[in-house]
């Protein structure tokens, strides 16, 4: 640990207090959804024709549905928005996952250049610390570096590029979210968005390391809902419409569908109760997979997942929840207006990447944070702030304990690469 600790400190004294080290957490008022919610009308018209959605359906309409999906319309990130992600409480959190990605580039790239891909970069505020803390770095990770973004909001695209390119966008994308956008980032980093995972794997990287960094990212992927009925039976939950109530409601699915057959043939969910319920995302396990076939294929590189889940043999996984205005509500309520999610199933991934790859993790945020130098971080900012500012000194130490306490233990970090590392290899920070 001794290399690792000189080349922290160095890293850290080139570091600078930034205005945005704190960022406020107060909720202000959303938009209310409209008295005839738009979505839900085509809810009913699809169940009406096919019947009763999956979850997994349900989610990709109401979060990434073209014109009414929440993802799709709004800035729902931050204070004003409906939650707010770690990197938007702090920029120690974006400057500690940049020594991370820095220390694996020098010792494991082979000298490769680096590019960063953020999945999911919301406002692009994680991206922008840790472009800021690059560009203050040596000329030969700062010169080769280059960021991709992947993000399916053409709106969310255009706060990004504000943020991170330092002015505004200039085009309309209100109904091109799949156009070319490819600019300069403010520290004269190469930066371009791209739609999807599949979009960018598309792309010759054979030359680079590929650091994937996934941030509240998977939690956000379509589920399917389960319930055990017996020992050998399980049931998909489905959506329906309940028309005298005139809304959304649960049901059971009456036969065996796909997943519920899949479910029931694994010994792994065997040991799970009667009335336990069992989430299953087949989109994370497959773009997680993808992801580590092009690690593999290019022999360097990683995934750095943080994220809210569990690593459990047997609980009864009922996770999927709804955010609006940062307070849990009815995920069958008002679809489009609030934030859906799910806890990630972290034992799940590594299960299923058994062969392909070699995982680290999951540990507990505040873990990760503190061996990767929280402590040490906080006390330069803290020095670099003039005494007499006592509210900066106040609102860092605040932004701090958030990452350590309120979110120390709930989030997890997990670390994965390819085939292509010995037996002996450990990541810094998965200690």
């Amino acid at each position: 640990m001794l290399k690792f600790s000189k080349f922290y400190r160095t890293f850290l004294l080139a570091q600078k207090w930034n205005s945005r080290t704190f960022r406020s957490v107060t909720s202000d008022s959303a938009n209310s959804s409209p008295l005839i919610n738009p979505l839900l009308r085509e809810l009913i018209k699809e169940i009406d024709f096919f019947g009763p959605l999956t979850v997994e359906r349900y989610m990709k309409l109401a979060l990434t549905h073209p014109v009414h999906g929440f993802y799709m319309k709004q800035d729902v990130f931050g204070s004003k928005g409906h939650f707010i992600t770690a990197p938007e409480i702090s920029q120690i959190f974006g400057e500690l996952i940049a020594v991370w990605i820095v220390y694996m580039w020098q010792n494991y790239s082979g000298q490769k250049p680096l590019s960063i891909i953020e999945l999911g970069p919301g406002r692009g505020t994680l991206s922008l610390d840790m472009a800021r803390s690059i560009s203050q770095l040596g000329t030969q990770v700062k010169n080769g570096c280059e960021f991709h973004l992947v993000e399916i909001s053409s709106y969310l695209r255009s706060i990004q590029y504000k943020n991170l390119c330092g002015k505004e966008l200039g085009v309309d994308f209100s109904s091109k979210s799949t156009e070319k956008l490819e600019s300069k980032t403010i520290y004269n980093q190469s930066i371009s968005w791209h739609s999807s995972v599949d979009e960018i794997l598309t792309i010759s990287n054979s030359d680079r390391f590929l650091v994937f960094i996934a941030n509240e990212f998977f939690d956000a992927f379509p589920i399917h809902k389960l319930i055990k009925i017996s020992s050998q039976e399980w049931k998909e939950l489905l959506i329906d419409f309940d028309s005298e109530k005139n809304q959304l409601k649960w049901i059971k699915s009456r036969d065996d569908t796909p997943i519920s057959k899949l479910i029931a043939a694994q010994k792994n969910f065997k040991q799970f109760k009667t009335d336990d319920h069992l989430e299953f995302s087949p989109q994370t396990l497959t773009t997680i997979e993808s992801i580590i076939d092009q690690i593999n294929q290019n022999q360097s590189g990683c995934l750095l997942i943080c994220d809210y889940g569990y690593y459990d043999d047997c609980v009864d996984r009922d996770t999927f929840r709804a955010f609006r205005n940062h307070v849990q509500c009815d995920p069958l309520k008002d679809p489009g207006f609030a934030d859906l999610t799910a806890d990630v199933d972290f034992k799940m991934i590594k299960e299923h990447l058994d062969r392909k790859a070699k995982c680290f993790g999951p540990i507990n945020q505040r873990d990760f944070l503190l061996a990767m130098g929280l402590q040490l971080r906080l006390q330069m900012l803290l020095q670099s702030l003039d005494r007499m500012d006592r509210q900066k000194q106040k609102d860092l130490i605040s932004s701090a304990k958030m990452l350590l306490e309120d979110m120390g233990n709930r989030f997890k970090f997990m670390s994965i690469f390819g085939l292509n590392q010995n037996e002996s290899f450990k990541p810094i920070g998965f200690d």
